[in-house]
């Protein structure tokens, strides 16, 4: 609805300040949506598809029973649930399935109000999640390199979960409270170095899975007090696995992927897309192989298309709103006005807190990019008149916006609605989940803005 009135504003404003429309800008706005959408829904359909299968198979379930065997206390469960296996499995499937895992883990180790504020703070890997749609689609926006802007953010979000790791410590632990928050911190930082390393040498949609198996790893390796079982939790996970498996595979293999990007290429609005390029395909092989070896086992098509169907629209209207903020030239004309009034100093700081809103506004990284991305980059152009910081900016909106979807309206209703089915129709108020996630946010904030004034110096933008 949200878009709808926003796509009806852009249109009168423009009409009404005679900004330039001709004929061929609505083709442009449409195929370029259209495309960008398209870009979406090759990757969340299969996402979806293959979260149901998975369902299907009792693969959720049993993973939940291999956590709770784990020979580590409850609190480094909880921990590591959250700081590890939670983002792997949000940054392979996004939109908030791995809530699904992740409430069925903590919620027999915590109250319902520790467990919804835990399920909540496992979202934060969302720049890196549904394989780095949000970034993809960013530096799609702004015609950048995805590797680069992923690298990026993660350097502007580093801070953000030691944050978190401290924070989930301090919900989750009843006693030695330091203790745990120092584990909390450890783990935290482990993930933020692993997301730094895996940026630079995998690629952007593998770096959130990879960095999120890293701290699982390594976390229950040196925490463990007993044995392992290690053979059963590796068969449960070999629908991820498999899955990060082939995406290094299709991006280590010299020549692979451009080869693939070169087959079949869809160009629309100043927007190009190659759908064998696209990792949904890979999600699709996952799928397919799940299906074969047991056949019995469906995917609830009816539910995969009622999700991505709401998700789609949304994000179609969106982008609809940002292409005519671009393709009518309202958007260079306000990232000019607003150059003539900030300074390079002051856009560092206020950088965050647009990402951050429009993050809680559209419920989605992916979405918050779309609204926004463009604005940040163009207003980096006119006040700094350089692509450093217009490529800082970029990513503290990508990090800004990722860091707040947890905050969002959607993402805690979809939470709530778990923890019922999970404990019997039981589940905390949602202004209490809501002022809880409001005053993380304001770390958040602060963290980035201190982020981007020591990159920016370092960068030298100041």
């Amino acid at each position: 609805m949200s878009s709808a009135v926003g796509i009806g504003a852009a249109v009168l404003v423009s009409i009404c300040a005679d900004f330039d429309w001709q004929p061929h800008h609505v083709l442009r706005i449409l195929g370029a949506s259209g495309l960008l959408t398209m870009a979406v829904a090759l990757v969340i359909v299969p996402g979806f598809s293959l979260n149901s299968l998975v369902r299907s198979h009792g693969m959720t379930h049993r993973l939940a029973q291999w956590v709770q065997e784990l020979p580590v206390s409850r609190e480094t469960k909880a921990l590591l649930v959250v700081l590890g296996l939670a983002p792997a499995v949000e940054s392979l499937t996004g939109f908030g399935v791995s809530l699904f895992l992740t409430v069925s883990i903590i919620y027999p180790l915590c109250s319902l109000r520790k467990t919804a504020q835990l399920g909540l703070i496992s979202m934060n890997i969302m720049p890196w999640g549904t394989l780095g749609m949000a970034t993809v689609v960013g530096a799609m926006l702004i015609g950048g390199d995805a590797q680069k802007l992923g690298a990026l953010t993660s350097l502007t979000s580093a801070a953000i979960y030691p944050y978190f790791g401290v924070a989930a410590a301090c919900v989750v632990a009843d006693e030695h409270r330091t203790k745990y928050a120092l584990l909390g911190l450890a783990l935290g930082s482990l993930l933020a170095l692993s997301l730094i390393v895996s940026s630079r040498l995998l690629n952007v949609e593998a770096a959130g899975v990879a960095s999120g198996f890293v701290v699982c790893a390594v976390g229950l390796w040196i925490l463990k007090d007993g044995v392992v079982r290690i053979r059963q939790g590796m068969v449960l996970l070999v629908p991820y696995a498999s899955l990060l498996g082939l995406v290094l595979v299709q991006r280590i293999t010299p020549g692979l992927h451009e080869s693939m990007a070169e087959i079949w290429v869809l160009s629309a609005g100043g927007v190009s897309l190659s759908p064998l390029a696209s990792p949904g395909i890979l999600l699709v092989l996952v799928a397919l192989v799940l299906l074969v070896r047991k056949p019995r086992h469906r995917i609830n098509a009816s539910e995969v298309f009622r999700k991505s169907r709401k998700t789609l629209l949304g994000m179609w209207l969106f982008l609809v709103l940002s292409q005519i903020l671009v393709q009518t030239g309202m958007l260079e004309v306000l990232a000019i006005q607003v150059g003539k009034v900030l300074t390079v100093t002051q856009m560092v700081f206020v950088a965050p807190l647009l990402g951050v809103l429009s993050g809680l506004i559209t419920g989605s990284n992916v979405g918050g990019n779309v609204l926004l991305i463009d604005l940040q980059h163009q207003l980096g152009q006119a006040i700094g008149a350089s692509e450093n910081l217009a490529a800082l900016l970029v990513a503290l909106q990508n990090s800004g916006a990722g860091h707040a979807v947890f905050s969002s309206v959607p993402v805690i209703l979809l939470l709530l609605g778990i923890l019922r089915d999970e404990s019997g129709g039981q589940a905390p108020a949602e202004y209490d989940v809501l002022r809880f996630t409001l005053q993380m946010i304001i770390g958040v904030v602060i963290l980035l803005s201190v982020a981007g004034y020591v990159l920016a110096r370092a960068m030298g933008v100041l």
